[in-house]
């Protein structure tokens, strides 16, 4: 019996002693933090062995970690995998399916990430203020160019060869016109008040040979000077004298006649109503999606 009690002792005094031991063995191995001084004297074992051997612990985890256990080539074989594969693309599609047949717009979901109520408004004043900044840049910076200068590559020989149209437009125009009823009374209009302000004399002789018979003889003169080549060279030559001194001019010039404003509120308008992706921001997300799932 007394054998018994005595076994049972030794045991018992050899666990509170390994306890005892390990715990405290344990404890050192992270404790205390920092190292502990008396004075000027650092207690020994202090920090742990471990606190005292962070750094270079954390370099041998992350050594294994990236010589063993993530290297390059187990990321590529896994990446490249028919099972990661796999496992992508469901997870991906679940997730998209979410959004793409919620009953939820693009803008709500905008609100709901980054608080902004009106996406299609602040879309619509951003643009507004983008193009209002790069107007007035553009008026400061090309304010004394040349106009042809800012013209597309080719506009200006285009421009040349519809002054040539415009001034066999202007030839054809004004005979027709002419050669009517109505240019025939504007001839006699005009030879009317010619008539009136030379004096009693003239308007006295105009008066005894009547003025239609002077329209009559006039018009022949008229007609013949539209249908004359020398006056469709001399028509032309005027137009392309005047075109030339507008493309020389500053832009700042043509500048003044541009409504800023105006044309900045169309642009808007027009990308508002007729680009999708504005209108389709206040359509539910399942609007957008396939019919079939």
């Amino acid at each position: 019996m007394n054998a018994a009690i005595t076994i049972i002792i030794m045991i018992a005094i050899g666990a509170a002693i390994g306890g005892v031991t390990n715990s405290l063995a344990i404890r050192m191995l992270f404790r205390p933090y920092k190292p502990i001084y008396v004075g000027s004297v650092r207690l020994p074992f202090t920090p742990g062995l471990i606190p005292k051997r962070r750094n270079e612990l954390a370099g041998q985890l992350g050594r294994v970690v990236t010589d063993h256990l993530l290297t390059p080539e187990g990321l590529q074989t896994k990446i490249r995998s028919d099972m990661f594969s796999r496992q992508l693309n469901e997870w991906v599609t679940l997730e998209m399916k979410e959004y793409l047949y919620s009953e939820k717009s693009l803008s709500d979901y905008v609100e709901k990430w980054t608080g902004l109520k009106d996406s299609r408004g602040f879309l619509r004043e951003t643009l507004r203020e983008t193009l209002d900044i790069k107007w007035e840049e553009a008026k400061h910076r090309h304010a004394d160019t040349p106009i042809k200068e800012l013209l597309p590559s080719g506009a200006v020989h285009q421009s040349e060869l519809i002054t040539k149209e415009l001034t066999q437009v202007i030839m054809v125009k004004a005979g027709d016109y002419f050669r009517s009823s109505a240019g025939k009374q504007q001839l006699a209009l005009l030879l009317e008040r010619f008539l009136e302000g030379k004096g009693s004399m003239v308007n006295f002789f105009g008066t005894m040979i009547g003025n239609d018979r002077l329209v009559d003889r006039i018009q022949p003169e008229v007609l013949r000077f539209f249908e004359d080549p020398g006056t469709e060279k001399m028509i032309s030559g005027l137009l392309q004298q005047e075109r030339k001194a507008l493309f020389e001019k500053p832009a700042s010039s043509a500048f003044a006649y541009v409504d800023s404003r105006a044309a900045v509120d169309y642009i808007v308008e027009t990308v508002d109503k007729h680009v999708p992706v504005m209108e389709r921001l206040e359509q539910p997300l399942k609007d957008w999606a396939p019919l079939t799932r």
